[in-house]
């Protein structure tokens, strides 16, 4: 079983609030090393920055990643989604993106050897 971890894209609006500038990256990376080496893809929180732009904003203005997503989905990798405390929201439904994510969780036991336990981590800030 090969899994890919990624984290903390904060993918937002395209305005002065956007901190991601790397769409051609990511989406070499998705094509050039997750389709060809993962069976699992597992985004560690943040993917989404929910306290600066409403979801559908966010999924109009970064069409190419989302639609690259769909793509490693449609091709068998599996994708699970480890909510952060920037987009906290997908906490409150069951899995609002069936198409994108297997599961929407807040922190994920992986079976396997070594067992990993992944989470975002946002539990232990100070603030």
């Amino acid at each position: 079983m090969r899994r890919i971890f990624i984290s903390d894209l904060h993918l937002c609006d395209r305005t002065a609030a956007e901190d991601f500038h790397h769409t051609l990256e990511f989406l070499t990376f998705i094509g050039h090393y997750v389709l060809k080496n993962a069976d699992e893809l597992y985004i560690v929180g943040d993917l989404f920055e929910l306290w600066q732009a409403p979801l559908q904003t966010i999924l109009v203005a970064h069409k190419e990643p989302i639609s690259a997503l769909a793509k490693i989905v449609n091709k068998g990798v599996k994708v699970t989604y480890i909510f952060g405390n920037h987009d906290y929201w997908f906490s409150y439904f069951k899995n609002p993106y069936p198409i994108l994510f297997e599961s929407i969780v807040e922190s994920c036991p992986i079976k396997g050897k070594p067992a990993i336990w992944a989470e975002h981590g946002h539990a232990y800030d100070s603030l």
